[in-house]
């Protein structure tokens, strides 16, 4: 099956009309000619993984003083795959602090803010809009089934990158020319927020990148990881309009049978934003 790339090229964040179109690699989807990100053993909202571009040799002062003229070495740039920056927003935690210790919110002592992302050089992150199936915090919870409630709760998390990109702290992933520090692309985790195969478009247009189908729980699409469902009929047609708009696949939280399953149908990239190996962890 023959990806068709021409939704992403008009596919533009309305919080930044000036994002690239150029087509995602078939080496990383996120970022032509940068490797795969890897998996990493770590707690859910903090995932990094290094990206080299541009390599940078670092220098020692002791061997190779600067000299007049001349400038430092870069900090090595991080690409985060996995960061639930809106859910955490929705939930209380202040994004924009810089005392960590301040920022209250779910999850304290707070890890992750946006100064702090910047402070540990990470330059580009996935993003997600992460939704809880009858869940206990009210923000991100919505009942089985009830796709107006989940789409109702992945609005408000949309609206804080929208709020964000206004406010230029962050900017389309593939956006090399906007000057804010943060370059973003948004993982929907947990494909209830779609009300409907049909409307993935909207969400790619609004910033979308990548899907990962279910969470711990099934959704109206795929088995979750504590599940052992497969994906259903309204799966498999949100796996092509995947495939059809050029969206990465997400494997993370589906089953066992869910991704071998996507695995045979799917034909666009594929990545587990955020796994352990199961060899050894599991």
């Amino acid at each position: 099956m023959r990806r068709d790339e021409s939704a992403l090229t008009a596919a533009r964040p309305r919080w930044n009309r000036r994002a690239s179109a150029r087509p995602s690699s078939p080496r990383f989807p996120f970022q032509p000619g940068a490797a795969r990100p890897r998996a990493t053993p770590s707690t859910k909202c903090v995932r990094s993984v290094p990206v080299p571009f541009p390599p940078v040799k670092p220098r020692r002062s002791s061997v190779t003083p600067l000299r007049s003229g001349m400038s430092a070495p870069l900090p090595t740039p991080w690409f985060d795959a996995h960061l639930d920056l809106a859910c955490l927003a929705v939930l209380g935690r202040d994004m924009l602090a810089t005392n960590l210790a301040a920022a209250a919110g779910p999850h304290t002592p707070a890890g992750v803010t946006i100064p702090a992302l910047l402070e540990g050089h990470v330059t580009h992150v996935l993003g997600t809009i992460f939704l809880e199936q009858d869940g206990a915090d009210a923000p991100i919870a919505y009942a089985a089934g009830d796709a107006a409630a989940a789409h109702a709760r992945a609005l408000d998390q949309l609206r804080v990158y929208e709020q964000w990109g206004a406010a230029d702290l962050i900017a389309p992933l593939r956006d090399k020319h906007a000057s804010a520090p943060l370059r973003l692309g948004i993982l929907i985790e947990g494909a209830d927020a779609l009300r409907h195969p049909g409307e993935l478009h909207w969400w790619v247009e609004r910033g979308v990148v990548a899907v990962g189908m279910a969470w711990w729980k099934s959704s109206r699409y795929a088995g979750g990881n504590g599940s052992h469902d497969g994906l259903t009929d309204a799966g498999r047609e949100l796996v092509r309009e995947i495939d059809r708009l050029g969206v990465v696949h997400d494997v993370s939280h589906l089953s066992d049978r869910a991704s071998d399953e996507l695995f045979d149908l799917a034909q666009g990239p594929i990545i587990a934003s955020h796994s352990n190996c199961r060899a050894l962890l599991g």
